[in-house]
Order: structure tokens, then C-alpha cells, then sequence
């Protein structure tokens, strides 16, 4: 579980929504399906994606990963390493996913628009050791 916020030109903080994962584990272990990508920063981009057939946010250049998006979802089995987001948190689950991924798509679009690169910032406080 975590938040997603964006940073303005100024340097301010918006929280947009929350946030969903599969497991965090150590640097260099993962199970297909079940594995958090790793804390760093990574370019973000819109592009088009053949398993949902639409434009979406992309996390690029993920090491050990391929296709990593940020989409709409509420557990962990929806995620295959993805971010999933929402508006509200549960026990183990997010929803209200539609209105939250419109927000990301809002402000990436955006920044495109401005010709600003984008980048999302994983960072896990609680990264297996």
C-alpha cells in the first residue's frame, strides 16, 4: 500500500491517490507476477498498451521488468508488477480506480502538453533487507 503524489513546477507536493503493489523483496529476487519493482527513479511516459488497447502511463526501463504500468485495479492479483491506483484504501485493496488513473492520465497528458519530462520516484520504507 502507499500514496501517489505529484510535484509541481514550484517543488509542491499533491497527493493524487493511493497506491498498490505486489511484494517488496530483496534487490535481485523476484517472482514473475508477485514482485514489487525496485525503490528508483524511472521515466514515466504514455504509451499505447496491447493488453488494455488504449494509451497509458508507462514506468520505463524497469530492470528485470517489462510493461510495468500504472492502471486502475484492487488487489495484488490484479497487478503482475504493476502500480495500481485509487481514491480509497482497504484491507489489502484499493477502489474507486477509474477517477484515480483519469487523475494520473490528466497530469501526464499535461505535462506532455508542456513538453515536461515526467519521473516517479518508488521509494519503499519497508524494502526487504
Amino acid at each position: 500500500m502507499g500514496k501517489l503524489y505529484f510535484t509541481a513546477p514550484s517543488g509542491q507536493l499533491s497527493f493524487i491517490c493511493y497506491t498498490l503493489e505486489d511484494v517488496i523483496r530483496p534487490v535481485g529476487q523476484k517472482v514473475y507476477g508477485k514482485t514489487a519493482i525496485n525503490a528508483g527513479t524511472y521515466a514515466l511516459r504514455i504509451t499505447y498498451s496491447n493488453r488494455f488497447k488504449k494509451d497509458m502511463p508507462q514506468i520505463m526501463d524497469v530492470p528485470a521488468f517489462e510493461g510495468v504500468r500504472i492502471h486502475g485495479g484492487n488487489t495484488a492479483e490484479d497487478t503482475l508488477g504493476c502500480i495500481l491506483v485509487g481514491m480509497n484504501v482497504g484491507t489489502n485493496r484499493i477502489s474507486n480506480c477509474a477517477p484515480a488513473a483519469k487523475l494520473v492520465m490528466d497530469f501526464l497528458e499535461q505535462a506532455e502538453r508542456n513538453r515536461a519530462a515526467s519521473t516517479i520516484e518508488i521509494i519503499n520504507p519497508k524494502a526487504a533487507q
